[in-house]
């Protein structure tokens, strides 16, 4: 079945994207976890919209809710580990996710990434347990060279392009392998 969508502007824009990508990602399951199956499982996402072009711009009202609804989509699926950009509006848009999993677990803290340098972003997730599952939010000039490096697949990060959702999956004895979960193609810009 192919979705047409008109083309939106202003906030109306970035909500109609959010709440898209959230049902896309709420229809598919969660990842079944099997007793005894050692997988690795990344979230990676850009930070949601800023509001101003500094690096140390806050969320803007669209970026806010985006990172309401990656926490909602991500609710369920055993995040054990945040890991952020040291910018303020990646933090911003994992703590939501972040109050959360500090409801069940009190003294849970988020981790900050050594660096946006995109080998040191792999580096940093390939030394992560086999029985993790982590959010990663960085910026966009990281994230397709990041997800090229560790599975081979070509990807695309436009600057205006806040709701995609990449999936990198683990498992012993093999490469990481990539899954676009949110935001299908049609998902305008």
């Amino acid at each position: 079945m192919k979705l047409r969508l008109r083309r939106a502007s202003g906030p109306l824009q970035g909500l109609i994207i959010a709440a898209a990508a959230g049902f896309a990602l709420m229809a598919q399951p969660a990842p079944a976890r099997v007793h005894g199956s050692h997988t690795l499982t990344v979230y990676l996402v850009r930070h949601g919209e800023r509001a101003g072009s500094s690096d140390e711009a806050p969320l803007n009202p669209s970026g806010r809710e985006h990172a309401r609804i990656l926490a909602r989509l991500l609710r369920g699926r055993g995040v054990t580990r945040v890991l952020t950009s040291s910018i303020p509006r990646c933090r911003q848009t994992a703590a939501p996710l972040v109050m959360q999993i500090r409801k069940r677990h009190p003294g849970f803290r988020p981790g900050v990434l050594p660096s946006d340098s995109p080998k040191q972003v792999e580096t940093a997730i390939e030394a992560l347990s086999n029985r993790d599952t982590v959010l990663v939010v960085g910026r966009s000039s990281f994230i397709p060279e990041v997800v090229r490096d560790l599975t081979g697949k070509e990807v695309s990060a436009e600057r205006d392009e806040y709701y995609r959702i990449y999936e990198l999956v683990r498992r012993p004895g093999s490469r990481v392998r990539f899954t676009l979960r949110a935001a299908p193609e049609w998902v305008g810009k």
